[in-house]
């Protein structure tokens, strides 16, 4: 007797941005589709200040030194 796992969750969507610093693909979960707020490039650590709105991107851009240090 052969057994399916057959499972009803839907497919998982990933969001894409390259970073502006060193142009890494960044991967982010789709938990993050509605999120602004800073994202770390694991790469070259740059600092990505980022705006999502329904999974899409509306917002990115480097993070200046006085943001990041307040």
């Amino acid at each position: 007797m052969t057994r399916y796992n057959i499972s009803k969750r839907e497919p998982k969507m990933e969001i894409k941005i390259n970073c502006i610093s060193c142009g890494h693909q960044i991967v982010i979960s789709d938990s993050y589709q509605d999120y602004e707020g800073p994202i770390k490039c694991w790469v070259c650590a740059a600092l990505l200040d980022v705006k999502l709105e329904d999974g899409r991107i509306k917002r990115i851009r480097p993070m200046q030194l006085k943001e990041i240090t307040e």
